[in-house]
C-alpha cells in the first residue's frame, strides 16, 4: 500500500497539519494445534499483513503496518490486542516508527496488550525515531492474567545523529507499564525535552541519542545471569536486573541499530528458557 501526505513533508511547518486518527484491534487465539488471529477491526491507517507461522509450530507472527510511513503533530494511532488462552502471538512492524516535527499539535500513540493465562506475546516493535522539533507521547500497558508470559521491548532514537540532526527542540514522553491481575508491577515513564538537560548528564543519557528497554516476565537468576555475560561481551553502557521475577535491561548508545542488534541477541538468549522456542526472526527485518 502506498499513501502520499503532504503531513509527512518536513520542509514546511507552518502550514496546516492534517491529523489521522487511526484504531485497531487484534485477538489471537489457540485453535487447532495453532494460533490464529481470529478478529481483526481496524479504522484508519492501522491494517496488518496476513499471520505467518515460520517457526513450524504453533506460534503466530503478525506484522502491524501504518501506509502513511510516519507520525506527525496530531495524529492519534490506538492499539489494542488480546491473547486467549494458550495463544502465541509475535507482534512486530516492517519499519522504524518515526515521529516528524510538528507546529504544534502532539501526536498520541497507545498500546493495549492483555494477556490471558498460559498465553504468551512478544512484543518486538522495530524502533521509534523521533526527529528534531517532534511532540509525541506514546504509552504501552500489558495486563496479564495468571501465569500468562511476556517479552518485548522499546528502541528509541532521539534526532538523526548520522545526519548531524540532534533533538535539540522538541518533546517525546514515553509510558510502559506491565500490570499483573490488576495489580501494578512496573511503571516506566520517561520524557525527554529537547531542551532540558536528561540528554546531556551523566545521570540520563550521558550524550547519547538512543536508548533501549526489554522486559520480560517469569525469569530467574539463571536468566539474569545469562543476560549479564551476554551484555559484557558489548562495548556499551547496559544493565540488567530483576524486579522479583521481572527482567529488566536497558541499554544507553549513539546508535539504536547497535541497541536493536544486542536486545535480538539477549531475546535470542532467553527465548528457550522463558518460552521454550529457540529464536525465529521475523523475515520482515530483513527487507
Amino acid at each position: 500500500m502506498v499513501a502520499v501526505l503532504k503531513k509527512t513533508n518536513q520542509a514546511n511547518t507552518n502550514k496546516k497539519e492534517t491529523s489521522w486518527v487511526a484504531n485497531l484491534k487484534l485477538q489471537f487465539k489457540y485453535k487447532d494445534a495453532k494460533t490464529i488471529l481470529s478478529k481483526i477491526n481496524h479504522t484508519g491507517p492501522l491494517v496488518v499483513q496476513k499471520p505467518f507461522y515460520p517457526e513450524k509450530n504453533h506460534v503466530n507472527h503478525t506484522y502491524i503496518v501504518h501506509p502513511p510511513g510516519g507520525i506527525v503533530g496530531g495524529d492519534t494511532l490506538h492499539i489494542s490486542i488480546d491473547c486467549l488462552k494458550k495463544g502465541h502471538a509475535l507482534i512486530t512492524n516492517p519499519g522504524a516508527s518515526k515521529y516528524y516535527r510538528t507546529a504544534g499539535p502532539t501526536s498520541n500513540t497507545k498500546q493495549i496488550i492483555s494477556i490471558e493465562e498460559d498465553a504468551c506475546v512478544e512484543w518486538l516493535p522495530q524502533e521509534n525515531i523521533v526527529f528534531n522539533g517532534a511532540l509525541a507521547k506514546t504509552s504501552t500497558c500489558i495486563n496479564l492474567k495468571n501465569n500468562a508470559r511476556f517479552v518485548g521491548w522499546e528502541i528509541t532514537c532521539l534526532g538523526r545523529p548520522v545526519g548531524e540532526e540532534p533533538f535539540s527542540k522538541g518533546c517525546f514522553s514515553q509510558s510502559f507499564q506491565i500490570w499483573h491481575e490488576g495489580k501494578p508491577v512496573f511503571i516506566d515513564n520517561t520524557k525527554v525535552d529537547g531542551q532540558g538537560t536528561l540528554m546531556a548528564e551523566p545521570w540520563g543519557l550521558n550524550g547519547n541519542s538512543s536508548y533501549a528497554t526489554l522486559i520480560a516476565n517469569n525469569a530467574t537468576d539463571t536468566v539474569l545471569d545469562m543476560v549479564r555475560r551476554k551484555l559484557s561481551k558489548n562495548k556499551i553502557c547496559a544493565s540488567a536486573t530483576l524486579i522479583e521475577n521481572l527482567l529488566v535491561c536497558r541499554l544507553i548508545s549513539n546508535r539504536a541499530d547497535i541497541c536493536k542488534e544486542i536486545l535480538i541477541d539477549v531475546w535470542k538468549t532467553i527465548r528457550p528458557k522463558l518460552l521454550g522456542h529457540h529464536a525465529n526472526i521475523p523475515r520482515i527485518w530483513n527487507t
